[in-house]
């Protein structure tokens, strides 16, 4: 059984389908600055990376290393810069910056039976962003906040990057 290795994901957690624009930030970038102050990653510039529609329960990574293959395939032949930058964008939530300094890959296996939508129900994973709506509005959620479990950092209404047609994802 193959799956997703991914250090950084977004999953959508509506009724819905919502469709994701994700735009990276060009490094290198200052690690100590942003795990100090996350917000500092604004001083970049950032290119569109990935467009995707997400079905209700789906979920797409957002690390430029991300890879399929097999549990015992080991790491990604590519190394990851040591932190990273995005800005996600979704109809009805405010552009949004995601930071984070490189947690490591997780597996995320091909397992139906238990998605990271549902897994959601009982524990929140440190590696993802939950999209959610409340009224006409979209929220980016992330874990339960204690700092030991904190890997990514949200800033609402990050600078607005060019706007990018999606198409096929990218």
């Amino acid at each position: 059984m193959t799956g997703l290795y991914t250090s950084a994901y977004v999953v959508n957690m509506t009724l819905d389908p919502l469709e994701v624009r994700v735009f990276r930030a060009r490094g290198p970038l200052d690690c100590a600055a942003i795990a100090a102050a996350p917000a500092s990653a604004l001083a970049a510039t950032f290119d569109p990376a990935r467009c995707r529609s997400l079905g209700p329960g789906d979920y797409m990574p957002l690390d430029q290393n991300a890879f399929e293959g097999y549990p015992d395939a080991g790491a990604s032949a590519g190394v990851g810069p040591p932190c990273d930058a995005v800005v996600i964008r979704v109809a009805d939530l405010p552009d949004t910056l995601l930071t984070w300094q490189q947690p490591g890959s997780i597996f995320m296996g091909q397992n139906t039976s238990n998605p990271p939508a549902l897994r959601a129900r009982d524990e929140l994973d440190p590696h993802a962003i939950y999209l959610e709506r409340a009224g006409d509005r979209i929220f980016a959620a992330a874990d339960d906040g204690r700092p030991a479990r904190r890997r990514l950092r949200r800033v609402p209404g990050a600078r607005r990057p060019p706007t990018a047609r999606c198409g096929a994802d990218r």
